[in-house]
């Protein structure tokens, strides 16, 4: 449970295993849509399968790296019980993360999809989560390794994140949840 015993930073924050847990069930969810995708016939719902899992599976490393750094990349589907993982450099995890980033970008076919009452992610939200990961490559923080990538990753980033303000109109939301929670 969600304990500060368990490592959680108050009694009703989730506890880190348990956000871990979860982040990677998604990853292993994500996984198996990419693995499968070639089964689905109709190549608009493949791209947006597609875009919705490598979107889900970046979010979900950007998370973990940002926190811990290199983290176990699993990026196809986990055949049996496995027991022993391979941790990842710091380096390596961000290429993964900037190249699900990408994929989602690329596949994503315009800026708003509903499904029922919900608008889900966009070409936009993967441009912004792909910045932000740009960003965080070209920083201090991964300056021992990063001098081979900043000058590029700065201009994707610049890129990306017009793109972004573009599809808003130009403008800034007023209340950040508008963006996702509504």
């Amino acid at each position: 449970g969600a304990t500060i015993a368990t490592g959680a930073a108050n009694a009703n924050a989730t506890s880190p295993a348990d956000l871990w847990d979860e982040m990677y069930y998604g990853i292993a969810s994500a996984n198996t849509i990419i693995a499968n995708a070639d089964n689905i016939s109709d190549l608009t719902i493949r791209n947006r399968c597609l875009a919705h899992a490598y979107f889900l599976r970046g979010y979900n490393y950007y998370k973990l790296t940002a926190q811990y750094g290199g983290v176990v990349l699993q990026t196809t589907p986990v055949i049996g019980v496995v027991r022993n993982f391979t941790r990842s450099t710091e380096e390596q995890s961000w290429e993964q993360v900037i190249s699900d980033f990408r994929n989602a970008y690329q596949l994503f076919e315009g800026e708003i999809y509903t499904y029922g009452k919900g608008i889900t992610w966009t070409k936009a939200t993967a441009a912004h989560f792909l910045a932000k990961s740009l960003l965080f490559r070209a920083s201090e923080r991964c300056e021992p390794w990063n001098s081979s990538y900043k000058e590029a990753d700065l201009a994707e980033a610049i890129n990306a994140s017009t793109y972004t303000i573009n599809a808003r109109g130009n403008k800034l939301t007023a209340n950040y949840s508008d963006l996702y929670a509504n």
